[in-house]
């Protein structure tokens, strides 16, 4: 049977020895270039790509100079299109921002209590309140 070595603490370097003394190789160009697309250049690609119609999109890729991004955004719209709904989810979230759910709650005497507009804690407090029977507008 070969003979295996025990397993170290983690922590096989002599003190004062980097685990990487040479440091994190450098990133390439393109890389470097990716990584400086901001938000706004973001949301200005999807709302310009977006608006189109699907003949237009097509002559632009195919007749334009579309970058990469804008090419990833196609590929996103194209996959929207044929039914797939976590591509638009996608572009919505990174352009519009996530869609903010309201809660409202009607109790008796036609008080009504918009749950979104509360803190936990006060929805907390308001939870126990029904729970309680003593419910009465946190307003």
């Amino acid at each position: 049977m070969p003979q295996y070595k025990k397993p170290g603490s983690g922590r096989d370097f002599k003190p004062g020895q980097s685990g990487n003394p040479n440091g994190r190789k450098p990133l390439p160009k393109e890389l470097k270039e990716a990584k400086k697309i901001n938000a706004t250049m973001f949301q200005e690609a999807v709302n310009k790509l977006a608006g189109m119609t699907m003949q237009a999109l097509k002559e632009y890729v195919s007749n334009g100079s579309p970058t990469m991004l804008e090419m990833a955004i196609v590929g996103q719209l194209k996959a929207a299109t044929s039914g797939k709904t976590s591509p638009l989810a996608f572009l919505c979230d990174r352009t519009i921002g996530p869609v903010q759910q309201q809660f409202k709650v009607q109790v008796d005497g036609g008080i009504s209590v918009e749950l979104d507009a509360m803190t936990e804690e006060q929805k907390k407090k308001y939870l126990e309140e029904i729970r309680s029977g003593l419910t009465q507008n946190p307003a």
